[in-house]
């Protein structure tokens, strides 16, 4: 089948990007707007009722539109959508611990499901959807992975990341198999998926900060976990961001190269051990790594234990974990995964050099954390 996108307008795009307050989000809205190619418009939409800072900043000229809107509910989607030509679908529930599963569904799942028929009958030609690279992780070996490695399966409980990985899963099929189905003028919707590494970088309020705080909590230490010899690798949020903006340019102007297809999003940040990686936050927020280490074993049935007790509690109270069983298996035995494709097919070269993307996180979490 010959795709035949919507064009990107007479006067350029107008991209509506999901979850634009967002820590990934805000970063597509500011990308797009000093180094995107031909946009005309750009219209955040978020469920926040409060608009980010980046947006009134750059107000000016009238090219940055803020809306509150859920993308649960259709009719606020279709009302956005309206006239768009492209959509990067970032919004999402995140929470890889004990999530609400009802709630996850209706906004990773069902909500994507809006974005899609909204696309089609808005006659919105490009659908640029954020995954993860948690859909490819399972329990057992997740180093060495790339496109072509198999997902898990098709139950909640054959992802590492439960939950939240599988219905990033799910919504990532709907929107692959999406890919060519006919708008309402009859031109083509064109697909891709993004599955980004684990994210760092300023705005974060998960990842980096969540091993602070938890570091923080006992009196600035965190012990190190397994036998140091695993692997880990992530991506700065900034590089992210800029795959999403060349995905957009390469679904307009060739949209068979990517169209229909996932990519895993990585960047320069260096291979490394998990502990060894977040050693500077730590130095520099005032906490330190201790000299023992937790044996894997140990430190897995201590988190299945805990695991336990928060789920017989679950129906008194909602209590969360600084400590997962799959949090262990990451930093215990490693995730490594290649984005060699996305270079090729995407063009996709890293804007930020590890030490820019170093130099801006280690500013950010001093001012949360210590100014």
């Amino acid at each position: 089948m010959a795709l035949n996108s919507a064009s990107s307008g007479e006067n350029g795009e107008i991209v509506v990007v999901t979850g634009a307050a967002g820590f990934l989000g805000i970063k597509i809205v500011e990308l797009l707007n000093t180094r995107g190619m031909n946009i005309q418009e750009i219209r955040g939409v978020d469920i926040r009722s409060s608009q980010p800072s980046y947006f009134l900043q750059n107000a000016q000229g009238g090219r940055l539109r803020y809306r509150r809107g859920d993308i649960c509910n259709y009719e606020q989607v279709k009302d956005v959508f309206t006239q768009a030509t492209v959509v990067i679908h970032t919004a999402a529930i995140v929470d890889i611990s004990h999530p609400s599963e009802m709630k996850m569904h209706d906004v990773n799942v069902r909500g994507t499901e809006n974005i899609i028929q909204a696309c089609l009958e808005c006659n919105v030609g490009r659908i640029v959807y954020t995954s993860t690279a948690d859909v490819a992780l399972g329990w057992l070996d997740n180093n060495n992975i790339n496109e072509e490695t198999p997902l898990p399966g098709e139950k909640v409980s054959d992802y590492l990341f439960s939950q939240y990985a599988f219905t990033k899963m799910k919504a990532e099929k709907k929107v692959l198999r999406a890919n060519g189905s006919l708008t309402a003028n009859g031109t083509h919707l064109v697909t891709c998926s993004l599955r980004s590494l684990v994210m760092y970088g300023e705005g974060d309020t998960a990842f980096l900060p969540n091993v602070i705080d938890s570091a923080k909590k006992q009196l600035g230490y965190l012990p190190r976990m397994g036998d140091g010899k695993a692997k880990f690798n992530s991506c700065y949020v900034g590089n992210s961001a800029w795959a999403h903006v060349l995905a957009v340019d390469v679904l307009r102007k060739n949209p068979k190269e990517i169209a229909g297809k996932a990519f895993f999003i990585g960047d320069n940040t260096p291979e490394s051990n998990f502990f060894d990686f977040v050693e500077p936050y730590l130095a520099a927020t005032g906490c330190d790594l201790l000299n023992v280490s937790i044996p894997f074993v140990v430190i897995f049935y201590i988190a299945f234990i805990l695991e336990c007790i928060v789920w017989v509690l679950r129906p008194i109270c909602n209590l969360s974990l600084a400590i997962t069983r799959s949090s262990v298996v990451t930093v215990c035995k490693g995730v490594t995964i290649s984005w060699r494709v996305a270079k090729k097919q995407l063009s996709y070269e890293p804007i930020f050099s590890y030490e820019q993307s170093k130099n801006n996180t280690l500013r950010y979490l001093i001012e949360k954390y210590v100014t």
